[in-house]
């Protein structure tokens, strides 16, 4: 896991048991040391960037007058880009098998007491 997503996914997650199981991530609206928010980041946290090697160029005028070219690589913190994702799908496809067999255990004792009880 890469520093971005340890602070990204550090709080804000959670999951909504029911019917429809639902994974949130990075739901923290609390902003990181570098000013964007834990919801800003996700995306880019899980699935990479394909700009990673992009780079920014803006004039800078140093203390003393003098103005030099300042070139910044701002997504270079950032994964290179996947479609399966770095943190949240592969968590998610190792524990899905587990979280549905229990949810068939639940329902099965729930049919099988009512029959018992009544």
């Amino acid at each position: 896991m890469t520093s971005i997503a340890a602070r990204t996914f550090k709080s804000g997650n959670t999951v909504k048991a029911g019917a429809v199981i639902t994974l949130k991530a990075g739901g923290s609206n609390k902003k990181l040391s570098g000013g964007a928010t834990a919801a800003e980041l996700v995306r880019p946290a899980e699935f990479g960037t394909t700009r990673r090697d992009k780079s920014t160029k803006y004039y800078r005028t140093s203390p003393n007058g003098t103005r030099h070219t300042v070139t910044r690589r701002t997504s270079r913190q950032l994964p290179n880009r996947r479609r399966g994702g770095y943190v949240i799908y592969p968590a998610a496809g190792r524990s899905t098998k587990r979280i549905v067999s229990l949810s068939v255990q639940t329902v099965t004792r729930r049919i099988y007491d009512s029959i018992e009880g009544g």
